[in-house]
C-alpha cells in the first residue's frame, strides 16, 4: 500500500498575493515526489521493471503509459457510481528532455490497441469494397472504428468518437504541436474541456448529418520538452481551468544511457496484449443492449475516499483560504478515475474482485493524485513565473539590451528603429508589457529585467 504524499494545491496563479507565490515557489522547489509504483499489480510491476531493466525505459514514463492506455481500454465501458458517475478518462502530459526515452514507453503501452485499429480497418476496407459493390437498397455505409487517433481534424475527431462509442485516445508525439493546433480549429478548446467531464456532445454539421454523443469518453497523452512548457499556458489555458485538468510526469532525473545487450527473451509484450485483451472483454456499444457496468466503492473505501478529500479542502483553506483550488478540485476527480483504472488492472491481473472497489485500490489512487498534484504545482510555477525577458524573440532582447535602465517614450521609439521594430509595436509593448517596463511618470520609463 502507498503512503500517502501531502501536498499543497494551486491553480490561476495570476490572482494569488505575494506570500501565495512565495508559499507557491517553495513548494515547487522543495525535494521531487518519485513516481508511486508499488500500487500497481505485480504484473504490471515486473512488465514496468523488465522494460526498465533491459530496455532503459524511464519507470515514471513506463507506469503513466500504461496507467493510459489502460484507460483507452476501459473507455466506458465501466464506470463508478459515487455521487455521480465517473470514467477513467485521463488527460496525461509526459515531460522530459531530447533523448529521455519518453516516446518508447509509450508506444510499447500502445502497441496492443493500434494492433486492434489495424484489424478493425482491414475488415473496414473489405467492408467498404463489398458495400461500394453493392451500393443501393438498403445498404449501410461501414465506418472505420478507431480507439487511437494522432492526426485528425476536430470535425474527423468528432466522427471518430461517435463512430466507437467506447471511446478513443488521443496519442500525439508533441502535445505542445497539438495544443497550438486549437486556435486552428474554432471551439477547439471548449470542446475537449466539455469531454474531460464527459459532457453530450451536439453538433449541427452544414455538409453532413448532425453528431450527437450522449456521454463521449477522450482521452489524451503526448510528450513535451521541458524548453517548450510555457506553450501550455496559450490560448487562455490557465483561467480556463484547461490546464488543471492535466497530468503531469515529470523526467527530471532522466539521462541517456548506453545501450546494452539484451539477454533473454523480453516477456513483457506478451503479457501487456493479454492484460489490455482482458480489459476489452467488457464489451460496451452506447446501447440498453451493451451498457457500462457499474463499479462502487466498499463502504471502507468510500469512507477513505470522503476522508481525504475532506482533509485536502481543509489544507486548502488553512494555507490559501478560497482563491485557489482548480489543481485539488481535478485531482479529487482524478483520484475517482485512478481508483476505475488500479481496481480493474487488479482484475484482470488476478489480483482482486471485480465487484467492488478496495480500500487498497481507494489508498493507492489517492497516492498517484498526491503525485500528479505535486507535479502541477511545479510546472504552473514554472509556466507561471517564468522570466518575461526569456519569452522574447532574439530581435526584442536585442533591443531591449540596448535601451537604457531609464528611458523616454521618444528615446524608446527611437532604439526600436534601429532594430526594425515599429513605433506603434514599441507603443503597443510599452502599454501591455508590465513585467518588462515600470511607468515612473508621463514618458518616461524604467527597465524591469536588468
Amino acid at each position: 500500500m502507498i503512503q500517502e504524499i501531502k501536498v499543497k494545491s494551486f491553480s490561476s496563479f495570476d490572482y494569488l498575493d505575494e506570500k501565495a507565490n512565495k508559499e507557491l515557489e517553495a513548494l515547487a522547489a522543495a525535494p521531487k515526489n518519485k513516481f508511486p509504483t508499488n500500487g500497481f499489480p505485480l504484473k504490471i510491476q515486473d512488465i514496468a521493471n523488465e522494460l526498465h531493466e533491459k530496455l532503459n525505459f524511464p519507470l515514471a514514463c513506463i507506469y503513466s503509459s500504461l496507467l493510459w492506455a489502460a484507460s483507452v481500454a476501459i473507455g466506458n465501458s465501466y464506470l463508478l457510481d459515487f455521487r455521480w458517475q465517473e470514467a477513467a478518462n485521463l488527460f496525461m502530459v509526459i515531460l522530459g528532455k531530447p533523448g529521455s526515452n519518453k516516446s518508447h514507453p509509450l508506444e510499447f503501452a500502445n502497441d496492443p490497441l493500434m494492433k486492434l485499429d489495424d484489424v478493425s480497418f482491414c475488415q473496414f476496407q473489405k467492408d467498404l469494397d463489398r458495400y461500394l459493390q453493392r451500393r443501393g437498397g438498403n445498404a449501410v455505409r461501414p465506418v472505420n472504428k478507431k480507439t487511437i487517433v494522432s492526426d485528425s481534424s476536430l470535425e474527423a475527431f468528432k466522427s471518430s468518437l461517435q463512430n466507437n462509442p467506447r471511446g478513443i485516445g488521443i496519442c500525439v508525439d508533441e502535445l505542445s504541436g497539438f495544443i497550438m493546433s486549437f486556435s486552428k480549429y474554432g471551439g477547439a478548446q471548449e470542446f475537449f474541456l466539455s469531454a474531460w467531464s464527459r459532457k453530450t456532445i451536439n453538433h449541427e454539421r452544414k455538409n453532413g448529418p448532425a453528431i450527437r454523443i450522449p456521454k463521449p469518453f477522450v482521452s489524451i497523452i503526448g510528450t513535451m520538452q521541458p524548453e517548450v512548457i510555457d506553450t501550455l499556458a496559450k490560448g487562455n489555458t490557465i483561467k480556463n481551468g484547461f490546464l488543471d485538468r492535466m497530468l503531469f510526469v515529470k523526467l527530471d532525473d532522466v539521462e541517456r544511457k548506453p545501450w546494452t545487450m539484451i539477454e533473454g527473451q523480453i516477456k513483457a509484450r506478451e503479457q501487456w496484449s493479454t492484460i489490455i485483451k482482458e480489459l476489452l472483454k467488457n464489451q460496451y456499444d452506447g446501447t440498453d443492449k451493451c451498457e457500462s457496468k457499474l463499479l462502487k466503492f466498499t463502504p471502507e473505501a468510500e469512507k477513505r475516499i470522503i476522508e481525504w478529500q475532506n482533509n485536502s479542502i481543509k489544507e486548502d483553506k488553512e494555507t490559501f483560504g478560497n482563491v485557489v483550488n482548480g489543481i485539488t478540485a481535478k485531482q479529487e476527480v482524478y483520484a475517482l478515475r485512478f481508483a476505475i483504472i488500479l481496481h480493474l488492472l487488479k482484475g484482470v491481473c488476478g489480483e482482486g474482485i471485480v465487484d467492488e472497489i478496495d480500500v487498497e485500490s481507494a489508498e493507492n489512487a489517492i497516492a498517484l493524485s498526491a503525485y500528479f498534484k505535486q507535479t502541477a504545482i511545479e510546472t504552473f510555477e514554472k509556466v507561471s513565473h517564468k522570466d518575461p525577458y526569456d519569452k522574447l524573440t532574439d530581435e526584442k532582447k536585442l533591443m531591449y539590451d540596448a535601451l537604457p535602465n531609464e528611458f523616454s517614450t521618444v528615446e524608446g521609439i527611437t532604439c526600436a528603429a534601429r532594430y526594425a521594430i515599429p513605433k506603434r509595436t514599441f507603443q503597443h509593448w510599452l502599454a501591455i508589457e508590465n513585467k518588462l517596463f515600470k511607468k515612473l511618470h508621463h514618458g518616461k520609463y524604467r527597465k524591469l529585467c536588468i
